[in-house]
């Protein structure tokens, strides 16, 4: 019998949405326009074993902020067992619910941007910020503070949000990265066709939100691209679907065969999204 954990898996991460509900309401976040749900302990379950028969990564999004779901802690225990390490992306406002020290737990990601757009109390957003990376940092996890909006460099004015919230949080430990990207338009909501000729969905990544529905990449906001539902069939039956193959062979031949990926603006300046 083959040892699914000695194998090289199909893609470099899944994206297991545990939650699709938020605590916050950034402008630049795609607007969910399916049901609220929270994954039970045994739609995890299920979620996370057909996650490892093709990854050996998961990540706890797609929307919405996991920290939020009760059995986050729980989720991550699961997936020390079936052998997964997980990426963890968090707005930052409620790290006490973040086990820094678990073994499961590789890496975690803040988007500070979101304290700027919702104008969250920064002292106190900092106070609890400050404390998560020290937590991480000492347990050796790759962590990470990040703004989408592009706005922090070295010559950021101190006067600005994003200028004292760095402020507040220095000194920031050496092993703690800092990183910026540009505020892209989600595909839901773009209005304009990019038509890319190549994508890294179902070839690096897929995604299963939190009703179960497979979905090819981590930017398909409402399930427009379903491929399938792992509580009722196995992954591989689902990525094997025509509708699946139909995409992975239409960017091999530098073609787009869905509308939704037809909006989508990331390839353009993500590196990978670029044949």
């Amino acid at each position: 019998m083959t040892n699914i954990s000695n194998t090289k898996k199909r893609f470099k991460k899944v994206y297991i949405e545990i939650t699709n509900v938020c605590n916050l309401s950034c402008p630049f976040c795609a607007k969910c326009g399916r049901d609220g749900h929270f994954m039970t302990e045994d739609e995890f379950l299920r979620a996370a074993t057909q996650a490892k028969t093709v990854s050996d990564y998961v990540y706890f999004h797609l929307l919405g902020e996991p920290t939020l779901h009760p059995q986050m802690k729980h989720f991550l225990d699961i997936c020390e067992d079936v052998g997964l390490k997980v990426n963890l992306t968090t707005n930052g406002t409620m790290p006490d619910n973040i086990p820094t020290d678990h073994p499961a737990l590789r890496k975690v990601s803040i988007s500070l941007h979101a304290a700027e757009a919702n104008a969250l109390y920064i002292e106190k957003y900092a106070t609890g910020v400050k404390k998560l990376i020290n937590g991480l940092a000492s347990n050796g996890k790759i962590t990470e503070i990040k703004f989408w909006n592009g706005t922090y460099d070295q010559n950021t004015s101190p006067d600005t949000y994003t200028g004292r919230l760095m402020a507040l949080l220095s000194p920031i430990p050496e092993n703690v990265h800092v990183g910026t990207g540009e505020i892209f338009v989600w595909p839901s909501d773009s209005k304009k066709a990019y038509n890319p000729t190549f994508c890294m969905g179902l070839r690096d990544q897929c995604a299963i939100l939190c009703d179960g529905t497979v979905v090819p990449c981590c930017l398909d906001s409402d399930g427009e691209i379903a491929l399938g539902n792992i509580f009722t069939e196995g992954i591989e039956s689902i990525l094997s679907s025509p509708r699946a193959k139909a995409i992975y062979d239409g960017f091999s031949q530098g073609k787009v065969v869905e509308e939704l990926c037809r909006k989508c603006s990331f390839y353009q300046n993500r590196k990978g999204f670029s044949k």
